[in-house]
């Protein structure tokens, strides 16, 4: 019976030091804010774009914040688009809905000046877009 409580309480013992270094603070993350002509861009997408081509992406919310857990590692290139894509070229977009912000057509792709290297960690790198 004792030989019983000793397996049982190494078990927990383990399960509990196991669990210590799982917290998210461990996991790699690129955050920051995006904004357009100093205000801040609500709804867009952020895309990152690592040296072997892997992506991570994340969606802004209300004060331009965005989050990306485990983006790859090294020089990367970002694409930033609205969520609703503008309209196909000669036709007329209806406006956008109240507190969204039109994303410069040059920032679709990842050929632009937005350009940041992360080395792992929690790194913060603000997007500041120009119309």
């Amino acid at each position: 019976m004792t030989q019983l409580f000793r397996a049982l309480a190494l078990a927990i013992g383990a399960g509990l030091v196991g669990g210590c270094g799982s917290s998210t603070g461990d996991v790699d993350q690129l955050t920051g804010r995006v904004t357009i002509g100093g205000q801040p861009a609500k709804d867009v997408t952020v895309v990152a774009i690592g040296p072997d081509r892997t992506e991570a992406s994340a969606l802004t919310g209300s004060n331009g914040e965005y989050a990306l857990t485990k983006p790859p590692r090294g020089a990367l290139r970002f694409r930033v688009t609205a969520l609703v894509p503008p309209p196909p070229a000669g036709v007329q977009a209806p406006p956008p809905p109240p507190g969204t912000v039109a994303v410069p057509a040059k920032y679709a792709k990842p050929d632009n000046e937005l350009a940041f290297t992360f080395d792992g960690g929690h790194q913060t790198y603000d997007l500041e877009l120009k119309r």
